[in-house]
């Protein structure tokens, strides 16, 4: 019993060779947490992070920053790479660079990450991004199929607009000035604070608006009409009344604009925030939100006031007009999605074009004698001796007993597939069009083929401006001297690998 005590002891103390599956095993795990936790290389040599992994495992060795660095991670990054090269649908991919953002360097720049990720030339290429002239430029020099304004950042030009307008900018500049003194003045928020306590109204901080942001400004409006009691309370009591005398109330026809400026703006901030919260907001969204906003929400009407009407032209004179190129690309993106399928804003001869125009852009002559015909099980008619194989017929002939119907045209199976398609029921609006037709590709293979490539496309550039933040996250003080490769590989890592 000692011995074999003692033997227990010798092997709790042996250290895991380095190629050892458990040290590989806890080794990934260490460079998953660094990649995914945007950990600095160096706290694999922190004595407290080497202290814990010793008493989780003493026999394990940690392995050194520059290991981790030149070896784990790329080597990690290279297996998750071609792993996204099989699945390109929803892959991040990011580069440094230095140069001047020019279209010409854009450009270069996506072909670049586009010959990397091995994409097939005949594929179709398409870009969305913001309305900059350098993007418009690099799509230019790509010769991309389709060049896509994200649709969040088109509403953004839009509201701007709508903020120049007189009465709304002396109405922000006024707000805007109030909330900056509750901001620098800690008497004042201290009696902000008391007011608010006082009249039972939730004791919620200003907010001010940022510049770039038109949603900044509408919630900046949107907070301060919620609390504005307790701020005139607090201007007007004894300890703030005198700090600043420059300072304007709201009046009553100021504050109507306010609440106009809420009241017409409200319908922008509920897409922008659905656009940007979605998981995968698809390039399909674009259109019904479009068509939504413009034929009803920003339509004037007598019961608007002046204010009102002026808003809402500007808006609605700024976006009317976008996307008219890509308008028949976008109907068939929109078509092709469960959930808008029924293209309820068309009349019946538009529908019958989107549906035509589908069936044009899938059928390929030269692809006939290639696709195969599906198989379709169908129940053999009883033999001519009912009497000796009908118990074998009833049990087994549905699944052993089939026949392969004859070879149909394609065009005729692509018009098979539309009219099967709109017979189907719409889905609700929450879930995702994606996994609907992953589910039904075996009933609609050629129909599910063009909607994965379609519906793909993303509605807005949010999710390729968040890896920006995320750079910022892992460019700390720490990790100032971390190479540009080293970046790439810990953001693709960050955004791609799934643990």
């Amino acid at each position: 019993m000692a011995d074999e005590r003692e033997h227990n002891a010798d092997q709790r103390q042996t250290k895991y060779h380095a190629k050892s599956q458990k040290a590989i095993q806890i080794t990934n795990s260490i460079a998953t947490f660094i990649a995914k936790d945007l950990r600095p290389y160096g706290i694999v040599g922190s004595q407290e992070f080497r202290a814990l992994i010793k008493t989780l495992d003493p026999r394990y060795t940690v392995p050194s920053r520059k290991h981790f660095s030149d070896q784990i991670i790329p080597t990690m990054y290279n297996r998750v790479t071609n792993h996204v090269k099989r699945s390109l649908m929803q892959a991040e991919q990011t580069r440094t660079m230095p140069e001047n953002h020019t279209g010409e360097n854009i450009a270069q720049g996506l072909k670049a990450t586009m010959e990397e990720l091995t994409f097939n030339p005949k594929s179709p290429v398409y870009i969305v991004s913001d309305n900059a002239a350098n993007m418009l430029k690099a799509g230019e020099l790509l010769g991309c199929d389709l060049h896509l304004g994200c649709y969040a950042h088109t509403l953004n030009i839009a509201a701007q607009k709508a903020l120049k307008v007189k009465t709304v900018s002396n109405m922000l500049a006024k707000v805007r000035r109030i909330v900056a003194f509750f901001h620098r003045s800690a008497v004042a928020a201290n009696a902000f604070k008391l007011q608010a306590d006082l009249l039972g109204i939730p004791n919620k901080k200003l907010k001010i608006d940022v510049v770039t942001r038109w949603n900044s400004a509408y919630e900046m409006i949107e907070r301060y009409l919620k609390v504005q009691v307790a701020v005139v309370g607090a201007l007007l009591s004894k300890d703030v009344k005198n700090k600043d005398k420059d300072l304007k109330f709201l009046q009553d026809e100021e504050l109507q604009v306010a609440e106009d400026y809420v009241k017409c703006l409200k319908p922008l901030k509920s897409i922008t925030t659905t656009l940007c919260t979605e998981k995968n907001a698809s390039i399909s969204i674009i259109l019904p939100l479009h068509r939504r906003l413009c034929d009803q929400l920003l339509e004037s009407s007598e019961e608007n006031s002046h204010d009102v009407r002026e808003l809402k032209a500007t808006i609605l004179h700024d976006l009317k007009h976008k996307y008219q190129k890509s308008y028949n690309f976008l109907l068939q993106c929109t078509f092709m999605d469960p959930r808008f399928k029924t293209l309820p804003f068309l009349d019946e001869v538009e529908k019958s074009n989107v549906h035509h125009a589908i069936i044009t852009d899938l059928y390929d002559p030269e692809s006939e004698a290639t696709l195969e015909p599906p198989v379709k099980k169908v129940k053999k008619e009883k033999l001519e001796n009912p009497e000796k194989n009908d118990n074998l017929d009833d049990l087994l002939g549905d699944v052993f007993v089939t026949k392969v119907e004859k070879p149909r045209p394609i065009l005729q199976r692509i018009e098979d597939e539309v009219h099967r398609y709109t017979d189907l029921e719409p889905i609700p609006l929450m879930l995702d069009p994606l996994l609907w037709w992953k589910s039904h590709e075996s009933i609609l293979p050629l129909f599910s083929r063009k909607a994965r490539q379609l519906l793909c496309i993303p509605a807005t550039s949010v999710p390729s401006k968040r890896v920006f933040s995320t750079t910022g996250d892992i460019l700390s003080a720490q990790r100032s001297t971390l190479k540009s490769k080293h970046v790439d590989y810990l953001i693709f890592l960050k955004k791609n690998m799934k643990v």
